[in-house]
């Protein structure tokens, strides 16, 4: 029998030879130019794959979970973004990670994109003769295109880069972990265990896998274009898609993507985890429960789903987020219970949400258990962070406690920045919407008292960047709550003036004139540094890393603190890295403390670790750019970066007793590998020149 005879091959087969070209893109992309210019077109077409991908695979959840009802592109797309974490937990728990699953999962997400797709001809004529007739319209709309197209193509290839250099970029989160789990991820299947890493304790894993999409396709310096510039795209089609569906008007919804384009987010950078990604997801859930808040009681089951998917995806892509999540959804649960006449039946679907959201985390808690043995730093346990094991880190001594009034202070402070929030809460008219909107803004507060509270006070800068998403995400959502019908309020222009002109304030008071500036230049400067594409490392570096590497006998096993561990082959050793030392260890923890070259070495045999890979032997600098001059100008009390600085030359010094005493595999000056089995007193560092390259 023919293919075309056979009931819906057609509907099909399109789809399918669809997902094949795209697949086929994705190979050729993968070994496209890896620097220039074609490099940096190369990526930016990547992250609109990418961005379609997830269109796709929320479109097949639209069509499954909520037949009958159309979502618009940018709820489709924060949806099959979702779905991608939770899809990524599993492929993690189980080790199946690779280039080709992770191009394959893209190919299906663009197939179905085109799957029972109905375009209509005449939508674009229709659009742009209502555009002809107002040119204030087209000024806004051509505002908005250019400065999307500027963020988004700054994304592209320019701001790992820039970032490291500015230095934002934590040398000990980024470069010496977070780059290193996509690529394990793509190498070995999985992040598999790193007990000796903190970033592993704090972080699910979600925005890892995420990574492994830009990864699979674009080099390393690309790795900012998920959530600096498809979460943006997709953070506007939410926007758009809101906007249509409350009945803003094409002016209101434009000075509402106006106010998201203005958020400084770049400034709040310190590394490569979620930020946009977060804000673009609970802006999803928000939105859904807001159009939810409007409707009849009751869910159905793709409801459900729906709901709890991008809320466990917000969980997974980073813990900080969870602070926000818990109050919200507590908030909601009990606006229902006090709104609804069957409290029987809220209780039933509040857990059935619940339950739902745990289950989609659960891959990835379970993952981070056997790793660093807690599925969710600190609610299910501290794990083997050094600060549980060593007992708050006992070799920095000092006054490092706040008093009470000062963590009030430093509560309030961030809390306060979230005043324009509480100021438009009053003008939500719709009673109908205010549940969820004053939920968003309360739990926006609570989370920002929260990081002070369970984080360290002294740390503003950090603390700074976990609120800012959460201002980003309620300023949005509360202007779309405000703004909904305000076409039927043209009589009262004084009060959609007033409402305008506190949109405005709140983008300036957020932004100020010289940091949005200073963002567009950055931006800039991004663009450019993406054009040139120079290599995010240099070829000597990855010929170093290629020789140290060499000195290791295959498939063993190596503890390695150096600057650029990303560089390593996860499938030729099992590697386990250790950006910050004695901050994650298995109990009763790495004796950094004692200053013992012997303890360590022991301590580490007798957890199946032989080799030592160290690259802060010229320098402990090398590996931290902290200084004690810098703690003092920015963190004088934060014990977390005292601590980190005092456990690297700590270490330092361990490391460079064990080189006296164990066998050498390979030195360089800057770089040394140990076999800690095989001791070897022959030659102390620095007498015989050229022996050792001490």
């Amino acid at each position: 029998m023919a293919w075309h005879r056979v009931p819906g091959a057609r509907k099909i087969l399109g789809p399918a030879a669809v997902a094949g070209m795209a697949f086929a893109a994705g190979v050729a992309i993968r070994h496209g130019a890896r620097v220039g210019p074609a490099s940096y077109v190369l990526g930016w077409i990547w992250g609109l794959v990418l961005l379609f991908a997830m269109i796709g695979w929320g479109r097949l959840l639209n069509r499954t979970l909520l037949a009958g009802r159309a979502l618009g592109w940018g709820m489709r797309a924060a949806l099959g973004l979702a779905l991608t974490v939770i899809v990524g937990g599993v492929l993690n728990l189980a080790g199946v990670i690779s280039p080709g699953a992770v191009l394959a999962y893209l190919a299906i997400g663009i197939g179905l994109v085109c799957w029972r797709a109905r375009f209509s001809p005449g939508a674009p004529r229709r659009a742009w003769r209502r555009l002809a007739g107002d040119p204030a319209l087209i000024v806004g709309l051509i505002l908005v295109a250019g400065f999307a197209l500027i963020q988004y193509s700054s994304s592209v290839a320019g701001t790992i880069d820039t970032a490291n250099a500015r230095p934002a970029f934590d040398m000990h989160d980024d470069v010496e972990a977070y780059l290193v789990f996509p690529e394990k991820m793509l190498e070995t299947g999985s992040i598999g265990r790193e007990p000796f890493e903190a970033r592993r304790v704090l972080s699910l894993g979600g925005q890892s896998f995420l990574d492994t999409m830009v990864l699979a396709a674009r080099p390393v310096r690309a790795l900012h274009l998920v959530d600096e510039g498809v979460a943006l795209l997709v953070l506007l089609g939410l926007v758009l898609g809101a906007g249509r569906r409350l009945h803003l008007g094409p002016r209101l919804g434009i000075l509402v993507l106006l106010l998201v384009l203005a958020m400084p987010h770049l400034p709040m950078r310190g590394n490569t985890s979620a930020l946009l990604t977060g804000v673009a997801l609970l802006l999803a859930w928000f939105l859904l429960e807001m159009e939810r808040s409007g409707d009849a009681p009751g869910r159905r089951f793709g409801e459900w789903v729906l709901l709890a998917l991008p809320a466990a995806a917000a969980c997974a892509v980073k813990s900080t987020f969870i602070p926000f999540a818990v109050p919200f959804f507590l908030l909601l649960t009990l606006a229902d219970l006090a709104s609804r006449g069957d409290r029987r039946r809220a209780i039933i679907e509040a857990g059935t949400t619940a339950g739902l959201i745990v289950a989609f985390v659960s891959p990835w808690m379970l993952s981070a258990y056997l790793s660093s043995g807690t599925p969710l730093y600190p609610v299910l346990g501290r794990g083997f962070l050094g600060a549980a094991s060593n007992h708050g880190f006992p070799a920095v001594k000092g006054h490092f406690q706040l008093a009470a009034v000062d963590v009030i202070r430093a509560a309030w402070k961030h809390v306060f920045v979230l005043w324009p929030v509480a100021f438009l809460l009053v003008f939500v008219t719709d009673h109908r919407r205010r549940r969820p909107v004053i939920a968003l803004g309360a739990a926006s507060a609570a989370a920002a008292i929260l990081y002070v509270l369970l984080g360290d006070p002294n740390l503003n800068h950090s603390l700074t960047r976990y609120v800012f998403p959460m201002l980003m995400l309620s300023l949005t959502g509360v202007e779309l709550a405000v703004l909904e019908g305000a076409e039927r309020l043209r009589e009262h222009g004084l009060r959609l003036a007033a409402i305008a002109g506190v949109a405005v304030a709140a983008v300036f008071f957020m932004g100020a004139a010289a940091q949005a500036r200073g963002m567009g230049d950055q931006m800039l400067v991004n663009i450019g540094r993406g054009v040139v594409g120079r290599p995010f490392v240099s070829q000597r570096e990855r010929t170093t890393i290629e020789k140290l590497q060499r000195a290791l006998p295959p498939k063993a096993t190596v503890l390695a603190t150096l600057r650029t561990p990303f560089l390593l082959d996860f499938a030729r050793n099992r590697v386990l890295i250790m950006s910050l030392p004695g901050f994650s260890s298995p109990p009763p923890g790495l004796p950094i403390d004692g200053g013992a070259g012997g303890a360590v070495s022991r301590y580490l045999l007798a957890h199946g670790v032989r080799f030592i890979a160290y690259g802060g032997v010229r320098s402990v600098h090398d590996l931290l750019e902290l200084t004690a001059f810098d703690i003092r100008a920015r963190y004088p009390r934060s014990k977390m970066r005292w601590a980190m600085l005092t456990y690297h030359e700590l270490f330092r010094k361990i490391i460079l007793e064990l080189a006296v005493s164990r066998k050498v595999l390979y030195a360089d000056g800057r770089r040394v590998v140990l076999d800690l089995a095989t001791r070897d007193h022959a030659v102390v560092p620095g007498a015989v020149p050229g022996r050792r390259g001490f």
